[in-house]
């Protein structure tokens, strides 16, 4: 007799969303932050999260009618979250996801122990994004999973950029386009821009 996942234990709210994080993958995804004037921000996330509780058991043993009866009704709790616009379940331990945080200046705010935006003591803006290990991506791998996706920082006229290490960056003196790094490969440091 198989087990099931029994989600309803482990019920994603609001409040439980930030703790459960490590429960979930980012996949196939573009995360943006714009930084306007006042140091406000607004983060955005669009693509898929992997529900890794579920994808181990759909390796080892398959997920059956109930399981998946079990993670669609997750919806419902990923809508408690004020800063998640859309959810589907698309199957195979997935969701299609976009979250949108609209950060006051000052305000910390993380997602998925992945993405990072703080003031630090110096009063420094920064954004960081914490790249797995390659042990860790190696094992993703074998599970199926490829970490794919970018992060774009968009930073308005007026705002030091102090340091970062994008791998591209505005064109014509910062007028067009954004700082942007690519998520899917493994890198010496993980990407960060700081800003005055």
């Amino acid at each position: 007799m198989k087990k099931h996942i029994h989600i309803a234990i482990v019920a994603i709210t609001a409040t439980t969303l930030l703790m459960l994080s490590g429960c979930f993958v980012p996949e196939d995804y573009e995360a943006n932050v714009k930084v306007n004037d006042d140091r406000s921000y607004i983060f955005t996330y669009d693509g898929n999260l992997i529900f890794l509780l579920a994808l181990d058991k759909a390796l080892e043993e398959g997920l059956d009618q109930e399981d998946e009866a079990e993670l669609k009704e997750m919806e419902e709790e990923f809508k408690q979250d004020p800063d998640v616009t859309k959810v589907e379940y698309i199957g195979n331990a997935r969701y299609k996801v976009s979250v949108k945080k609209v950060g006051q200046p000052g305000e910390q705010y993380e997602f998925l122990e992945i993405f990072n935006i703080q003031t630090n003591n110096e009063g420094l803006l920064v954004i960081s994004a914490h790249r797995p290990s390659e042990e860790d991506i190696n094992e993703l791998k074998d599970m199926g999973i490829k970490m794919n996706g970018t992060l774009t920082v968009s930073v308005p006229r007026g705002i030091e950029v102090v340091e970062h290490n994008a791998e591209s960056e505005p064109k014509l003196f910062g007028l067009l386009g954004s700082y942007k790094w690519e998520l899917d490969s493994i890198a010496d440091a993980n990407p960060y821009i700081v800003l005055k």
